[in-house]
């Protein structure tokens, strides 16, 4: 999933085991993007058109594609090692399973300090709000919270980059906050270790090649179907903390991460949509200038019920989002602090996340487009290619079976104007073309003389 040559490189996380792969074409018919062939009986990406939303991994019936993390010995090339947990990781233990059994936990695999990444949410809240004051923004604004999202505007919509808020995700801003609060105890920053917990793909990708930004606050990540593996029976044994999760004061946006958890705090004119494909049609809706125009902020998450259905997420994502909620009413915690307590020593050590130092690491860069289609990197030679795209597809049969390993008949036909596919692999083309039809034209002719005229604006 790698290319170089004179296009810039996108790191992915995804990787298909070609030993496993047997060509069923379930990944390439899902895939929202048209990233995915079948060549030589097994599926390949284009990198330029993947987005690391996960849609091939959910589809594949044989686990022939993996998500990469780091290797979790990395941990212990530091001294302070930070977990930064998400909710939907809390979210995966019922209310019989404590905070503090869950910090103590990740603790016992080798984590000194656990983070919730929920805490800088109302930091983003607050940044939005300032936002939405410039006079230099588009309406809708799009969330930035999503990094599947993000890439698939840069892909395949780029005219609506300039929607998206220029504003960090709580993913981020929790990070920097995180390392500073260690740094302020004495802590040398090199012998901090911020290890992110990521419930999807696409946040492993935003980590290892972020957008809009040069460099993550963070070390590196674990995924969480992993982590949750690890601490299981510990926290499924230890029923030392009451049998409730506690909720410290400052922590009210545990919700956020699900569908809806921004809107909520927004007015009615916000609109929250899950689920790649349905984003992909509200973006087309955009794009087309048929969206309601008293929509002003767009709440757009790559998974259903956003991250509680992130293909690393290992719990039912209703229950998570059960589980999230029934937090989320818990009255604030007003016990006394506990030294022994690994949840009590972690809001003491990073309190409430303050928004001073912060501002200055708020901003994103102004994002850039993906090219998804590169027919050629000379211009007169590329209008020539689309004009061959346009003479194939007068002759191929625009019913996108997927028998000749592309997606689509278009897809097809810039393959074979790229030269990376060949006319004879369209099945319907082998069954209807004469002997004769040695050439584009005699072949189009053989076609129409079986078939009549395939498009209609010919």
């Amino acid at each position: 999933m790698v290319t170089r040559n004179k296009k810039p490189f996108f790191h992915h996380a995804l990787r298909i085991n070609k030993n496993k792969c047997i060509g069923c074409t379930h990944c390439m018919r899902t895939c929202p993007t048209d990233a995915i062939r079948i060549r030589n009986g097994k599926a390949s990406v284009n990198p330029d058109k993947c987005v690391d939303c996960g849609m091939c991994m959910i589809s594949c019936k044989h686990n022939a594609i993996i998500v990469e993390q780091d290797d979790f010995q990395r941990i212990f090339d530091y001294k302070c090692r930070v977990a930064l947990v998400p909710s939907v990781l809390m979210g995966q233990f019922d209310e019989n399973s404590g905070t503090k059994s869950i910090f103590e936990g990740l603790k016992s695999v080798g984590f000194t300090h656990v983070y919730e990444v929920s805490r800088a949410s109302s930091l983003i809240e607050e940044a939005q709000d300032e936002y939405e004051q410039r006079s230099d923004i588009e309406f809708p604004m799009i969330s930035s919270f999503c990094p599947a999202v993000i890439r698939l505007i840069q892909v395949r919509f780029p005219s609506l980059l300039k929607h998206i808020t220029l504003i960090k995700p709580p993913l981020d801003i929790a990070a920097a906050h995180c390392r500073n609060e260690l740094e302020k105890t004495g802590i040398e920053p090199s012998d901090i270790g911020i290890f992110y917990v990521s419930p999807c793909a696409a946040k492993i990708v935003a980590i290892k090649h972020p957008v809009g930004e040069k460099k993550s606050a963070v070390n590196g990540v674990i995924n969480m179907d992993l982590i949750y593996n690890k601490i299981y029976s510990f926290v499924s044994n230890d029923k030392a903390d009451s049998g409730k999760l506690c909720r410290p004061a400052d922590n009210t946006h545990v919700t956020w991460e699900l569908t809806g958890g921004e809107c909520i705090r927004r007015d009615n004119h916000a609109m929250a949509v899950d689920g790649i494909h349905n984003v992909i049609e509200i973006l087309d809706k955009l794009e087309n200038g048929e969206l309601d125009e008293n929509i002003t902020f767009l709440e757009l998450r790559a998974c259903d019920e956003s991250c509680a259905g992130g293909i690393l997420v290992p719990g039912n994502r209703f229950l998570t989002v059960r589980n999230l909620m029934q937090r989320e009413i818990l009255p604030p915690c007003r016990k006394t602090a506990d030294k022994n307590d690994a949840a009590c020593q972690n809001c003491r050590l990073f309190g409430k996340c303050g928004s001073e130092y912060l501002q200055e690491a708020f901003n994103l860069e102004k994002l850039q487009p993906r090219s998804m289609l590169s027919l050629d990197d000379d211009f007169e030679k590329a209008l020539e290619k689309m004009e061959h795209v346009d003479t194939i597809m007068q002759v191929l049969p625009n019913i996108d079976c997927g028998m000749c390993g592309s997606p689509s008949c278009q897809s097809l036909a810039e393959d074979i104007a790229r030269g990376v596919a060949e006319l004879d692999q369209c099945v319907f083309l082998r069954l209807t073309a004469t002997k004769d039809a040695e050439d584009l034209k005699v072949l189009c002719e053989s076609v129409r003389n079986v078939w009549g005229r395939i498009n209609n604006n010919e």
